[in-house]
C-alpha cells in the first residue's frame, strides 16, 4: 500500500489514463490471488491484473481497487518439444529461451517478446507467423484461471470449454490467467529475410495480402515510416 508501488500500478505504456489503486498484490503463489480475490469479491473491490503494463488505456489499472502484479508468478515450468507450461507472468523471452534449447519455438511471438504470457494471452497476441497459425490464443492447450469468485480452474477445449473460450482474448473480464499450457512447433536452424520499401500504398497492401494468401513466407509483416516529407511502406518476410 505504499506510494511507490500505488503509482507505479497507475500508468502504463500509454501515459494516458491514470487511475489510482487501494493496494498492489505481489502474490508469492496462486494462493495467494486466490485469497485476495475472495476477499475483494466479498467487500466489492474491483481487481486488475497487470503484467508488464503494455497496454496503452488504462487497461490494468483500476480506481480505488487492488492490482495483482502478475510479474513475481514468473515461472517457466516445463518445456517439451511440442509444448511447454507457464506462469502468466513469465516473459515470452524466457518461454523463447527455453524453447529454444530443445529445438522449438512458439508458433507465434509478437514483435516485442518482452511481455508476459498472460498479458498476450488476455487480448489476443498477433505476429508475423498469424497468417499462418492465428492469434497467441489460438495456440493455447489448457489455462488455469481464478474466477470472479475466487476458484481456481483448469480449463481448456475439453473442459469448462466456456470459460476456456471467454477468458482467451477476454481482456480480463472472465477470469485472471494465472498458468499457460502452449503449444511449441520445431524452430527453422536457418532463416532467409527480406525487406521491401514501397512509395505506392495501394502496392504495398495488395502484395502484402498476396503473400499470405500464398503462404509462401513463414512470417509477414507491414511497417508504415515516415520520410521525405511523406509516407513510405516496408514489407517484411
Amino acid at each position: 500500500t505504499d506510494t511507490a508501488s500505488r503509482d507505479a500500478a497507475a500508468d502504463d505504456f500509454g501515459h494516458i489514463v491514470h487511475r489510482s489503486p487501494f493496494a498492489v498484490l505481489r502474490p508469492g503463489s496462486v494462493g495467494d490471488i486466490v485469497s485476495m480475490v475472495r476477499f475483494a469479491n466479498a467487500h466489492r473491490i474491483q481487481v486488475a491484473a497487470r503484467g508488464q503494463g503494455h497496454a496503452t488505456f488504462g487497461q490494468p489499472q483500476v480506481e480505488e481497487g487492488l492490482v495483482i502484479d502478475m510479474s513475481t508468478l514468473s515461472t517457466v515450468h516445463h518445456v517439451r518439444p511440442d509444448s511447454a507450461v507457464v506462469d502468466a507472468g513469465a516473459l515470452w523471452s524466457s518461454l523463447l529461451t527455453s524453447a529454444l534449447a530443445q529445438g522449438s519455438t512458439p508458433p507465434v511471438l509478437t514483435d516485442y517478446i518482452e511481455l508476459t504470457v498472460g498479458g498476450t494471452l488476455t487480448v489476443g497476441g498477433i505476429g508475423g507467423t498469424s497468417h499462418r497459425h492465428g492469434l497467441q490464443v489460438d495456440t493455447v492447450v489448457e489455462l488455469q484461471v481464478v474466477t470472479g469468485e475466487g476458484d481456481l480452474v483448469t480449463c481448456s477445449l475439453h473442459r469448462h470449454r466456456r470459460l476456456f473460450d471467454a477468458v482467451l482474448a477476454g481482456l480480463g473480464q472472465s477470469a485472471l490467467i494465472v498458468r499457460a499450457t502452449v503449444r511449441l512447433v520445431p524452430a527453422a536452424e536457418l532463416a532467409r529475410t527480406y525487406l521491401l520499401p514501397y512509395v505506392d500504398l495501394s502496392t504495398f497492401t495488395a502484395d502484402q495480402r498476396r503473400l499470405v494468401a500464398e503462404q509462401r513466407f513463414d512470417y509477414v509483416e507491414g511497417q508504415v515510416l515516415p520520410g521525405g516529407g511523406g509516407w513510405t511502406y516496408l514489407l517484411e518476410a
